[in-house]
C-alpha cells in the first residue's frame, strides 16, 4: 500500500502514477474547516464532451471575513496536461477580505497558467476561459463559504 498526493498521482494526459496491478482503494479528502465553501466552473462544447477548461476552488474565511484557507486548481487546459495549482491567485486572496475587485483580480493571475492549443480551442482563448471559470468558482466557494451552504 502507498499513499500518493494528487500532484504525484496525476503525471500527465490521461496518465496516473499506478504501477501494474495497483488500484486506487481510497480517496482521503481532509474536513473542511469552519466556514469552508467550494465552487466549481468549467467549458465544454456540449454537456456530454470532455471540458475545454475547468477550475476549482476551496476557501475558509476566517471570523473577521479574510480568507484563512485557500486553494485554486485548473484543470483540462494546462499545457503541463494535469491540473495546476493556480498559486499566484491564492497568494493574491490569502489573508484578505474578499470583493469583486479581488476576485477578478485573482482570476486574471489564474489566467497566466500555460495553457495547451488543439482543435477545440486556443490557448490565447483557454487562458481568457480559466480566467472566466476560476472567478465563476471563487464566487460560488465565497457564497458557500459565507453562508455555511
Amino acid at each position: 500500500t502507498r499513499v500518493l498526493s494528487m500532484e504525484k498521482f496525476h503525471i500527465g494526459y490521461l496518465k496516473n502514477a499506478l504501477q501494474p496491478g495497483e488500484m486506487v482503494i481510497e480517496v482521503q479528502v481532509p474536513q473542511p474547516k469552519q466556514g469552508s465553501g467550494g465552487g466549481f466552473g468549467k467549458f465544454e462544447r456540449t454537456a456530454a464532451d470532455l471540458p475545454i477548461v475547468n477550475a476549482c476552488v476551496r476557501m475558509a474565511l476566517a471570523k473577521n471575513g479574510s480568507v484563512d484557507d485557500v486553494a485554486i486548481a485548473v484543470g483540462a487546459a494546462t499545457a503541463a496536461g494535469v491540473p495546476v495549482r493556480a498559486t499566484a491567485a491564492e497568494q493574491i486572496v490569502a489573508g484578505k477580505r474578499m470583493d469583486a475587485a479581488l476576485v477578478s483580480e485573482a482570476a486574471k493571475a489564474a489566467g497566466t497558467i500555460a495553457c495547451v492549443a488543439d482543435f477545440r480551442a486556443s490557448a490565447k482563448l483557454r487562458g481568457l476561459w480559466v480566467n472566466c471559470a476560476v472567478e465563476d468558482a471563487m464566487n460560488k466557494a465565497l457564497a458557500h463559504a459565507r453562508t455555511g451552504a
